[in-house]
């Protein structure tokens, strides 16, 4: 097998293994906007936050983790927000400087 067919190959895992892990997570969800369907990368991001829930991210972090831009994950992370799958808490130093943010599943 050539290395351009593993890294196909591999890359189809990856996929498959996030479906499966995203499926696990949705039941999980609340009331989420059956109407938006996620892409592949707004899944991504719901597993990753799954995993990481609570704890504070910068977008910058996360889109490194799943493989997207920064601006691509903002966008995704605010259409999360707004259907029901994600919320997301402000951080502030006492300084007034805003931290990175935590998120984390809308299980409400």
């Amino acid at each position: 097998m050539s290395k351009q067919e593993e890294s196909k190959k591999a890359r189809q895992e990856k996929s498959a293994a996030l479906i499966v892990r995203f499926e696990e997570v949705l039941p999980t969800l609340g009331h989420v906007n059956v109407g938006f369907r996620p892409t592949p990368a707004a899944k991504a991001i719901v597993v990753f936050l799954s995993e990481h829930e609570g704890e504070p991210l910068t977008k910058s972090a996360i889109a490194a983790a799943v493989g997207r831009s920064e601006k691509t994950v903002d966008r995704l992370i605010s259409k999360l927000r707004v259907n029901g799958y994600v919320v997301s808490e402000e951080r502030w130093a006492q300084s007034g400087a805003q931290l990175a943010n935590t998120y984390r599943l809308d299980r409400d």
